[in-house]
């Protein structure tokens, strides 16, 4: 019988199919690549999350200890005001004290010349 088609040469429909094989193949590399690749981003993504939640924690500790630093300056601001206002009451109180003591034995020595006369 004669063979229309030669070894070499393939039928309409196993061109076809030849075809289809090699898209599928394409396909599955492709898809390959496609699931490598987002692999990749996604493992790089990951490390990004991880170093953008260090450097907010680093820059809110950062932020934590500068607000300490101003409060600790703020305190220490109102102690020493507090103690000069307590030298301040002090000084005021023993002045007013001799005053007070001056006063009052003045009193004391009028009163006791008021009753000699």
């Amino acid at each position: 019988m004669f063979d229309p088609l030669t070894q070499n040469e393939l039928s309409p429909l196993d061109q076809i199919r030849k075809a289809e094989l090699e898209a599928t193949r394409r396909i599955a590399e492709a898809r390959g690549i496609a699931e490598q690749a987002i692999a990749r981003a996604n493992s790089q993504a990951e490390l990004l999350r991880i170093q953008a939640r260090e450097a907010g924690q680093r820059d809110g500790q950062a932020h934590y200890q500068e607000i300490i630093v101003k409060a600790e300056e703020q305190a220490q601001a109102l102690i020493s005001l507090a103690h000069k206002r307590a030298e301040d009451l002090r000084r005021t109180g023993e002045l007013r004290m001799g005053i007070g003591v001056s006063c009052a034995i003045k009193l004391i020595l009028d009163l006791e010349e008021e009753a000699g006369e």
